[in-house]
């Protein structure tokens, strides 16, 4: 089949037969022109009816030969790989999105290779589904509507441009973690680079995290917390000797311990003292002189942990 260059289909239109690769119509990337449309149905086609005997190896099917579209999904795949990640998949690992070149994402990614790296460069669009601007993503080459499009932070971080912050950096690009090291080596704070204009629109992500942390500590645990200081504050301020008639037992300590977790929930805790807590086998605890005796205290607390297993 002859390429693209007959007089009604110019090169230029870069459908899929032109023999330059461009992504500057991304209308018809992937298709054929009328020309080459024409110049097939002449080939595989008897008057445009049945098919040619040079067809007929288009009608022969390898029932052997395994189906990758099923084990491959490529439905949307740019919200699964943004552009930072299309970019490292492309070159390496330091390579990154030039978010200056956004609005040209749908028909060229252009990356840049390393931090040190003055030149953006671009290989080709980014994959369908990749996000391309508020609650947009790109579909067949354009960036359209969509419900997957992120709304915030579209693009995520961005590198920092030396000038663009009051302290100078030691390459042109740095990344948004580099820039708050030289902000903490400064006596500043990542609070204080995330409230700029620069750190709040470069480094929307990191910034957000920073500002916005995630509460990862369940209830449980910071009852545990304030529950054991607590335990150790008492038996630390206790003022009465320990003795081999009064030693920590798993059933004493259970107890003890259990009016502490019960005291440290309601609204008003009430004040720990010194004064012993009853236990079912009747023997009481108190404890005094701390330091002196760390390594039964340490031992103590042992069995009570063994207790609650």
């Amino acid at each position: 089949m002859e390429k693209e260059g007959a007089e009604n289909c110019p090169a230029s239109d870069l459908f899929i037969m032109t023999p330059t690769l461009s992504f500057d119509k991304m209308q018809n990337i992937g298709r054929f022109s009328s020309c080459s449309i024409a110049q097939l149905k002449d080939y595989l086609l008897e008057n445009n009816g049945g098919s040619s005997q040079a067809a007929s190896c288009l009608t022969n099917v390898n029932l052997n030969e395994a189906d990758i579209s099923k084990s491959v999904d490529l439905i949307n795949a740019g919200q699964k790989f943004d552009a930072n990640d299309q970019c490292k998949r492309t070159y390496d690992s330091s390579a990154s999105f030039c978010q200056g070149f956004s609005e040209r994402i749908c028909n060229n990614l252009f990356c840049r290779k390393n931090s040190s790296e003055d030149t953006c460069f671009g290989k080709g669009p980014a994959v369908e589904g990749t996000n391309c601007d508020v609650g947009k993503i790109c579909l067949k080459g354009f960036c359209q509507a969509s419900s997957l499009g992120a709304t915030k932070c579209i693009f995520g971080d961005d590198l920092i441009l030396d000038g663009t912050v009051e302290f100078s950096l030691p390459k042109q690009f740095e990344t948004c973690e580099n820039v708050i090291k030289i902000f903490n080596a400064n006596g500043k704070t990542a609070i204080d680079f995330c409230n700029t204009n620069t750190g709040s629109s470069k480094c929307c992500q990191t910034c957000a995290n920073i500002l916005n942390p995630k509460t990862t500590t369940s209830i449980t645990s910071t009852l545990t917390s304030t529950t054991t200081s607590k335990f150790l504050t008492s038996l630390a301020s206790s003022t009465q000797p320990l003795t081999s008639t009064n030693l920590l037992t798993p059933s004493t300590l259970k107890t003890s311990f259990t009016t502490l977790i019960l005291s440290s929930t309601n609204k008003e805790t009430p004040k720990l003292t010194s004064t012993t807590v009853s236990a079912k086998s009747s023997k009481s605890f108190s404890i005094s002189n701390f330091r002196s005796n760390y390594f039964v205290l340490l031992f103590s607390l042992i069995l009570l942990l063994s207790n609650f297993v």
